[in-house]
């Protein structure tokens, strides 16, 4: 798969008080999310027909709690124009106040419908609790530029999360002067630390068995961990 290569990013949060709305329109490099929204990204010099383009669509549940079972509707628009309409069916519970994702890691996207300066919408259409439709509005949008000279990516550090599974510690390295946020799969956050040294020691033995979510955010960069809790 051919690679985009990222120049410039800017992250941001979005907040909606209505009970299901998209907060964030990730691009997703690597094991990195950085917002769509103010990114530059460049296209191969002959790209293929289609490219995918990996997406996380961020959203926030303000409302009741979405049981297994339940579902949402989400819409891409590009040009005014529906370019996907996605049900998403839960597996489990979404709490009330929690956040969660759609994985559009595979999306693959028609090159033809790119141009110099794009802006993509995505919404929440309806959410479906026991059979029962809500209709919802309001769009997140994201404005993004496609350049076509290739350049070579700035290396990052990447973090290390180890041991995994984790019991009582967990350790994350390079992570100076960074922000560490670990999630429950429900969305739930159970640990917020600010990290002031290379390598991190978060005690985890307080942790009910499961697997979490670790966002490392070091200024604009985020960069995102799976771990499993074994008991």
């Amino acid at each position: 798969m051919k690679k985009f290569i990222l120049l410039s990013f800017l992250f941001a949060s979005f907040a909606f008080a209505n009970a299901q709305k998209v907060t964030a329109i990730a691009f997703i490099s690597g094991d990195r999310a950085m917002n769509l929204d103010g990114l530059t990204l460049n296209l191969p010099a002959n790209p293929p027909e289609k490219i995918q383009f990996p997406l996380a669509i961020f959203y926030e549940n303000t409302g009741s709690v979405l049981n297994a079972g339940d579902s949402i509707s989400l819409a891409m628009i590009v040009g005014g124009e529906t370019q996907l309409n996605l049900k998403v069916t839960f597996n489990r519970p979404l709490e009330e106040d929690s956040v969660s994702y759609v994985d559009l890691r595979n999306l693959a996207i028609a090159t033809s419908i790119f141009e110099e300066t794009n802006t993509w919408c995505f919404n929440i259409t309806a959410a479906y609790r026991s059979g029962v439709e809500t209709v919802l509005d309001e769009p997140l949008c994201a404005t993004f530029t496609i350049g076509t000279v290739n350049v070579n990516e700035i290396a990052i550090a990447t973090p290390k999360v180890y041991p995994n599974p984790a019991r009582d510690f967990v350790n994350i390295e390079n992570a100076n002067n960074s922000t560490i946020s670990i999630y429950n799969m429900m969305g739930q956050l159970v640990r917020k630390v600010e990290s002031t040294s290379e390598i991190l020691q978060i005690n985890t033995s307080d942790f009910n068995s499961g697997i979490y979510m670790i966002k490392i955010q070091n200024g604009e960069s985020i960069q995102t961990k799976k771990i499993q809790v074994n008991k």
